[in-house]
């Protein structure tokens, strides 16, 4: 059903729709389920599928991760409206040299989120599979939105934010391999957002971002002589940036001409 009419559905050429089912894997294909569709009672309709870097350059900041889910952008989300609240549907991945769940996999009804532990999101491994990781995050996306495109008629909007501290190091070392899906993806139902932060290396996340085809980008560049305590700091407010443009987008209609985040 998705090589046929799911993918152009949601903008994908054939080509770009064997990519996605190429990737599918054991690990992958409990991420692609989740919230029936048939539940929503609006058909003002938002997923959300976070992409999170987790390789171990991020453990000076990986309690500030846990914090602001917790405290910020999930409960932002939730303080929108009830009605709104029940018609968004989170999902997300962590990266580091393997591809590992948020919140055991799947998309869930943003009411029944869990809060995010150790046991979830913490950094670690022994690389930065940036590539697999948005891949992985595009194919999950791809598949749930054109489900509830499917089968309840609804267009929802997807956003995609991808959080990275660094430059891929593990295979897939191509960025086409994702862009030439990301590129395909409908600019009506899709918003890619990326944003990099540097911790412990200098990274042209400009050219990642343009390379991997996620257009909205923002990224934080370290200074000179900046201890871990300033780059703490901008890391929770730049989170904070982030919680404010998805509230902002979900009770918005997208347009591609405007930027995603809301500085």
């Amino acid at each position: 059903m998705f090589a046929s009419q799911g993918a152009q559905d949601i903008g994908l050429d054939k080509s770009a729709a064997g990519l996605v089912i190429a990737n599918l894997d054991q690990n992958n294909l409990p991420m692609c389920v989740g919230a029936p569709v048939d539940e929503f009672d609006s058909d003002d309709v938002t997923i959300v599928f976070f992409a999170i870097d987790g390789s171990p350059s991020m453990s000076g900041v990986e309690d500030i991760v846990i914090d602001e889910f917790n405290n910020t952008i999930i409960p932002s989300l939730k303080g929108i409206s009830r009605k709104t609240a029940q018609t968004i549907v989170v999902g997300g991945l962590v990266f580091d040299d393997k591809i590992r769940p948020l919140w055991n996999g799947g998309f869930l009804k943003l009411e029944d989120v869990p809060k995010l532990t150790r046991s979830n999101y913490s950094a670690g491994g022994r690389g930065t599979a940036l590539y697999k990781g948005q891949l992985d995050a595009v194919t999950a996306v791809s598949l749930y939105t054109s489900q509830v495109i499917g089968d309840a008629a609804i267009t929802p909007k997807t956003i995609i934010p991808v959080l990275s501290d660094g430059a891929n190091n593990c295979a897939p070392h191509d960025p086409n391999v994702v862009k030439a899906v990301t590129s395909k993806l409908s600019t009506e139902i899709f918003v890619l957002p990326f944003i990099g932060f540097e911790t412990m290396e200098r990274v042209n996340f400009r050219d990642i971002a343009n390379a991997t085809g996620f257009p909205q980008i923002w990224d934080i560049k370290a200074q000179a002589g900046e201890s871990m305590t300033q780059k703490r700091k901008k890391f929770r407010q730049m989170l904070g940036v982030l919680s404010s443009s998805l509230v902002r987008q979900s009770q918005a209609k997208i347009d591609p001409s405007k930027g995603f985040f809301t500085v």
